[in-house]
């Protein structure tokens, strides 16, 4: 399942198609040539999303441990420090200080540095744009899609977030922190009901799979589908 996952990545992330040669070494000279513009001395060999929800399991020895997803980021990452860094965006969910920790204490039992960037009550860092470049990995957590998006668009994050993408930062997350990539998806963000949410950021060019599964299943009579079901 992750090989499939981690194939369908990288293919996303290029629009949604497999790669041409031609198309391969255009992506690499991007990425090569973005880093070197923001001095970053290592990058993924094209620019990467994991187009799938996950990366945390439940720990042995703690709540949290960084699970298959993850630990795949980083290594496509090609991160060349000892400690690899990851930085967190847990917009979704208000900044919850207590996912944090638990993130924080995962990355610890990994060996991997870990960072949090927060819009709760005000951004963290002064400069966005360098803080997020900084990293290896950026993985971005679940909640309500909807109120994510409102306010990285507020904060300009979408263009942070598109650069760092660029310069070969392999982007990832969960829930909303996955569903955030596509140009759109089906969330509870506006209640109970589900709906479509679109459009997202798009960075990838596609439809996340269950809203496309739910468009289809309203079309054919065959499918059980909640009658409270509404596109949006």
């Amino acid at each position: 399942m992750l090989e499939t996952n981690c194939h369908f990545s990288h293919e996303v992330a290029q629009g949604g198609k497999a790669l041409s040669l031609k198309s391969f070494f255009f992506c690499k000279l991007t990425t090569v040539l973005t880093s070197q513009r923001y001095n970053r001395t290592t990058a993924a060999n094209t620019p990467t999303i994991i187009a799938t929800s996950g990366g945390l399991k439940r720990g042995r020895y703690s709540e949290l441990e960084f699970g298959a997803l993850i630990n795949y980021a980083i290594e496509i990452s090609n991160s060349k420090r000892r400690r690899p860094v990851i930085t967190f965006i847990n917009t979704a969910n208000g900044d919850s200080r207590y996912l944090q920790a638990l993130l924080s204490e995962a990355g610890q039992a990994a060996n991997v540095e870990t960072r949090h960037f927060s819009l709760f009550p005000m951004p963290n860092v002064d400069n966005v744009l360098q803080y997020l470049l900084d990293s290896d990995v950026i993985w971005v957590g679940g909640g309500s899609v909807a109120n994510l998006l409102a306010l990285w668009r507020l904060h300009q994050l979408p263009e942070a977030l598109h650069t760092a993408w660029q310069s070969g930062i392999v982007l990832g997350g969960v829930s909303a922190g996955s569903l955030c990539w596509h140009v759109g998806g089906t969330t509870d963000s506006f209640g109970p009901c589900v709906k479509c949410c679109n459009p997202t950021f798009a960075l990838l060019q596609t439809v996340s799979d269950f809203c496309l599964y739910l468009m289809e299943s309203i079309t054919t009579p065959n499918l059980n589908v909640d009658p409270n079901f509404k596109r949006w």
